[in-house]
C-alpha cells in the first residue's frame, strides 16, 4: 500500500509541476517523457495491487549491488546466471546483464567483483563442462547482445570465474530474420550441445556448438520455430528433452525437442489467461530439479509482480504463485525480467539452493534507486510447494 501512494502522489506532482518532481529545480519534461512516465507509474501501481491478491509471500536473504547504468531511471539488470563452483560452492558467483553495458559478476553476499563491458547483453546462461578443444572440460557462460545483434560466448574459469572471449570470430545472426534479439538457452543432449536463440518477433532458431581446432567455439543452425509474438524466455529441461518458451502476452509453450523436427509445440493450461494468478507480460523461466527427471518450472508474471509455478509432469500442472516481499534490510521485488535457480548448496547462507531474481524496480529506504538482483534461499521455496502439493 505503502509504494501505491508513493506512486500516486508523484503522479500527482507530475501532472502538477513535471520540471520539479525531484524536489530540485529542473530541465522541463518533454511531452512525450512526461506521459511514458506517466503510463509506467500508472501501470506500476495497477501491478501492485494485482500482487496484493498474491497470498504466498517470500523474503530475499541478500540482494546485489546496484548494476551500472547512466540514471537510476534505466531499465538496465535483465538476467541471471548463477555460475556453481564445483570445487568450492562458497565461492560461487551470479552472472548479471546488464542490457546498458554488458555483464556483471556478484559473489554470494552480492558484491560485486567484476565487469566485463561487451555490450548490451540481454539474456545469458550457463553450461557445464564443454568440451573444448574436443578434451578439456570448460564450464562456458553464453547469450545474446543487442548492441551489434550478435551472441557471446566465454569460457568461466574454473577458480577465478573470470570471462574469457571464445567466440569463433563475431557471431552476428541475420537482422532480416530476427527483428531483434531477446532470449537464450543452452541445451546439453545426447546428441551434442545445443543453444537457443530467440526475437522480439516470434522467431527461435536452434545452433550447433562446435569446438575448433584452435580452442574457439563456433555455431551451426540446426532447426527454427516461429511463434506468433514476441518471445524472450526460454529454458531447457535437459533429463527430458523439453523446451519451455515464453510468449510474453500468450503463456509458455513446451516444445519436446527430442521427439523430431516436425513435432509442435503446445501450450500449457494455466501459464496464460485462463489463471488469475498470472498477469502479462510472462518472461523470466527456470527450471529447478528436485530429482534426475522431476522438479519445477518457475515463470515471472511481470503484470502482478510475482512468479508461478509448474511441475515437470507431461501435464506440467500449475502448482502455485509466489511474491517476493520486502524485509527491514531488503526490499523485495518488481517486474522481474529474468531469474536462475541452483538446487546446489551454497555454504551456510544458502544451504537449500538459491533463486535469484531481477529486480524491476529496487527501493532503499523508500527512494528508488537502480535495478539489482534478489538472492532467495531456495529452501523457502520448497517449503511452500510442499504444502501445496498437500492440499492438492
Amino acid at each position: 500500500m505503502t509504494r501505491i501512494l508513493f506512486l500516486l502522489s508523484l503522479i500527482a506532482l507530475v501532472l502538477s509541476n513535471p520540471a520539479c518532481h525531484t524536489g530540485k529545480v529542473a530541465a522541463p519534461m518533454s511531452e512525450e517523457d512526461r506521459l511514458e512516465w506517466l503510463e509506467d507509474s500508472v501501470k506500476h501501481a495497477v501491478a501492485l495491487k494485482k500482487q496484493a491478491m498474491i497470498q504466498t509471500a517470500i523474503t530475499a536473504v541478500a540482494e546485489t549491488r546496484e548494476v551500472y547504468s547512466n540514471s537510476k531511471n534505466d531499465d538496465a539488470a535483465d538476467d541471471p546466471a548463477i555460475w556453481v563452483n564445483i570445487a568450492r560452492p562458497e565461492k560461487s558467483l551470479i552472472f548479471g546483464s546488464n542490457k546498458k553495458g554488458g555483464i556483471e559478476a556478484y559473489d554470494l553476499s552480492g558484491k560485486k567483483t567484476a565487469f566485463y563491458p561487451v555490450g548490451s547483453t540481454n539474456n545469458i546462461d550457463i553450461l557445464y563442462n564443454f568440451p573444448l578443444n574436443n578434451q578439456q572440460k570448460t564450464d562456458i557462460l553464453g547469450g545474446t547482445n543487442r548492441f551489434d545483434q550478435s551472441l557471446d560466448l566465454f569460457s568461466i574459469d574454473s577458480v577465478t570465474g573470470q570471462l574469457t572471449d571464445i567466440a569463433d570470430g563475431k557471431l552476428a545472426l541475420d537482422t532480416t530474420e530476427f527483428e531483434d534479439l531477446y532470449g537464450f538457452c543452452f541445451y546439453n543432449a545426447p546428441s551434442g550441445h545445443f543453444l537457443f536463440v530467440n526475437g522480439k518477433n516470434g522467431l527461435l532458431r536452434q545452433y550447433a556448438l562446435k569446438s575448433t581446432a584452435s580452442g574457439k567455439i563456433a555455431i551451426e543452425p540446426v532447426r527454427s520455430l516461429k511463434l506468433t509474438t514476441q518471445v524472450e524466455g526460454v529454458v531447457a529441461d535437459e533429463a527430458n528433452g523439453i523446451l519451455y518458451i515464453g510468449e510474453e502476452d500468450l503463456g509458455i509453450w513446451k516444445w519436446n525437442i527430442e521427439a523430431g523436427h516436425n513435432t509442435p509445440p503446445t501450450l500449457i493450461a494455466r501459464s496464460g489467461a485462463d489463471n488469475p494468478n498470472i498477469a502479462f507480460d510472462i518472461e523470466g523461466l527456470a527450471i529447478c530439479k528436485t530429482s534426475a527427471t522431476d522438479g519445477y518450472l518457475i515463470a515471472s508474471s511481470q503484470g502482478n509482480y510475482s512468479y508461478a509455478i509448474f511441475d515437470l509432469s507431461p501435464q506440467n500442472r500449475y502448482i502455485g504463485s509466489f511474491k517476493v516481499t520486502d524485509t527491514t534490510h531488503c526490499d523485495g521485488s518488481e517486474e522481474t525480467d529474468g531469474l536462475d535457480i541452483t538446487t546446489t548448496a551454497l555454504g551456510k547462507d544458502f544451504p537449500n539452493g538459491l533463486l535469484v531474481v531481477q529486480d524491476g524496480f529496487n527501493y532503499e529506504k523508500g527512494k528508488i534507486r537502480k535495478q539489482n538482483f534478489k538472492y532467495i534461499d531456495l529452501g523457502s521455496v520448497l517449503q511452500h510447494i510442499e504444502i501445496w502439493q498437500k492440499r492438492r
